[in-house]
């Protein structure tokens, strides 16, 4: 495909400063880590907008395709998770700002309930807060489900959704929202690079696919709003309901026949009619876990405070030490949430369980669930990056060494890119990496392993390794043939000595834009 460019009128009214705050914020989530980018968008991003703007100005910018991995799902299999180059993403980021309140004033917001983009968004977030997103969800369907009128619901999820959007409905959905045409124009032709001109599928994992994922399906919310259905939709989980069973059983048919027309299917295994009271029990059981859980600390507390003759003050036996009503619940909190770490977690609810109390451990800086993450970490890929997030919380509260991430390395079974990806970003927080993990670090980088892979092993060996190691590095910059890689190489050359770090940026930055923006960007920490 041929480059393509946008006009001074739209550039004139990107917000950089936004774009850029909300890339930041939204890289903490990414599916891959890539320091090496990151550190363009701490360091040179107006350097890289001057790029872009030059590209876009003369109508020769191109986007390149993502780089991607397998992501190991809960159930064995996988899906793709891409990053982006850096300059596309802050194309993408720009464009969606500048079209996003267009896009947002098309949502019903009071049965739709994902993605709900800010109004004042200082801090980059871009939308509001998930978990309160998400509980008005579960609420506003248990308001449906306990109001008496309906007694049947179709809870409908759709089968590889982001992979399966169409790009030209997007579009056209923009276009009759009131977008500049010129931007909506440049947001598909954009796509479609992204995509190898294939119009069906955006990238997953980034702010800007998560409003138009969301907003994708407004024309589908319109047709149940147009018939008088009550409805629930999270992304592209949607809850319809329903007086009686045969009109749910009809309009399964018919909401498979309305998202065919834009290449959508549902998920089969997956879109099932319940009586409303059996959706409560199922939609429910996380939370019913905890709120058990909590109930029995609570009712262990209250116990003792009867006991101790005190109806205001709780101490703990041991310290002596005396707390108040607000560090109360924070740590029944935290007793809650070990009690609930430790039930009998089912397979079906292991993956939510995990991922809610290991994120609750961190914020309480809790070691509580270590020896487990580490014990189970090979046996669990689809938690690589839950189990990454918490240990990185452990390593910066030394509660973690390099033997335990070594011994991670070593297991057998840990067999995925995926996994390994994830062990070796832990070994960056470290303060040292002992001769056995840098072996093995070497002998990924030189192996055929997924290039987001061998980009870490790069930057450990600059990090931590001694001349030899970076030696080696050095010379294989020439033969490396990724250029993801070969910017992970440079960006390594921060931990050499004066002189050869100043020979590789001068050697190096010019073989590429994304190489000249790494070493703007490390000269300007």
């Amino acid at each position: 495909m041929k480059g393509i460019g946008i006009n001074k009128e739209i550039l004139d009214i990107f917000n950089l400063d936004l774009s850029i705050k909300r890339i930041k914020k939204d890289i903490s989530s990414d599916f891959i880590f890539a320091p090496h980018y990151s550190i363009i968008f701490e360091k040179a991003s107006q350097e890289l907008f001057e790029q872009l703007k030059t590209k876009l100005l003369s109508g020769n910018y191109s986007a390149r395709l993502p780089i991607s991995m397998n992501v190991i799902k809960p159930n064995g299999f996988s899906r793709k998770g891409s990053i982006l180059e850096p300059i596309d993403r802050l194309a993408y980021q720009l464009i969606v700002d500048t079209i996003s309140t267009y896009a947002e004033t098309q949502i019903d917001r009071t049965q739709v309930f994902s993605n709900v983009l800010l109004e004042n968004d200082e801090d980059g977030y871009m939308f509001e807060k998930s978990s309160e997103s998400f509980d008005n969800f579960k609420n506003r369907i248990q308001e449906l489900c306990i109001c008496g009128k309906y007694s049947y619901v179709l809870k409908a999820d759709i089968a590889s959704y982001f992979d399966k959007i169409y790009q030209h409905n997007i579009g056209n959905l923009l276009y009759s929202s009131g977008a500049d045409r010129n931007a909506v124009s440049f947001l598909e032709r954009f796509m479609l690079m992204l995509s190898e001109n294939d119009s069906h599928g955006i990238i997953q994992g980034v702010f800007p696919s998560d409003l138009l994922g969301n907003f994708s399906l407004c024309g589908i919310d319109a047709l149940h709003s147009v018939e008088g259905l009550e409805f629930a939709r999270y992304v592209d989980d949607m809850y319809i309901f329903f007086e009686n069973l045969n009109d749910a059983r009809i309009h399964k048919v018919r909401l498979g026949n309305w998202l065919r027309i834009d290449g959508l299917t549902l998920n089969e295994s997956k879109t099932k009619i319940f009586e409303v009271n059996e959706l409560l029990n199922e939609e429910s059981e996380l939370d019913k876990l905890f709120e058990e859980a909590k109930k029995e600390i609570l009712e262990r507390t209250i116990e003792f405070d009867v006991e101790y003759g005190s109806a205001s003050i709780l101490w703990d036996l041991e310290t002596g030490f005396e707390y108040d009503d607000e560090y109360d619940q924070e740590d029944l909190k935290l007793e809650a949430t070990k009690k609930l770490y430790d039930s009998n977690k089912e397979p079906s609810s292991r993956f939510k369980i995990e991922k809610y109390c290991l994120s609750v451990f961190a914020t309480f800086n809790s070691d509580y669930a270590l020896s487990s993450v580490l014990k189970n970490f090979a046996d669990e890929p689809s938690l690589a990056q839950t189990y990454f997030g918490y240990l990185r919380k452990m390593i910066v509260n030394d509660k973690v060494s390099v033997i335990d991430i070594e011994g991670l390395l070593s297991k057998p079974n840990l067999i995925f890119d995926y996994q390994k990806k994830w062990v070796y970003s832990l070994i960056l927080y470290l303060n040292d990496a002992s001769p056995e993990i840098l072996n093995l670090a070497i002998k990924d980088l030189k192996s055929n392993v997924n290039n987001t892979l061998r980009g870490i092993c790069a930057i450990i060996l600059g990090k931590h390794g001694n001349s030899a190691f970076r030696r080696i590095l050095k010379t294989h910059y020439q033969s490396e043939n990724s250029e993801y890689v070969q910017s992970a190489i440079l960006f390594a050359a921060q931990y050499f000595s004066t002189q050869e770090r100043d020979t590789c940026y001068k050697a190096w930055a010019g073989h590429s834009d994304i190489n000249s923006l790494i070493v703007i960007a490390l000269k300007n920490k």
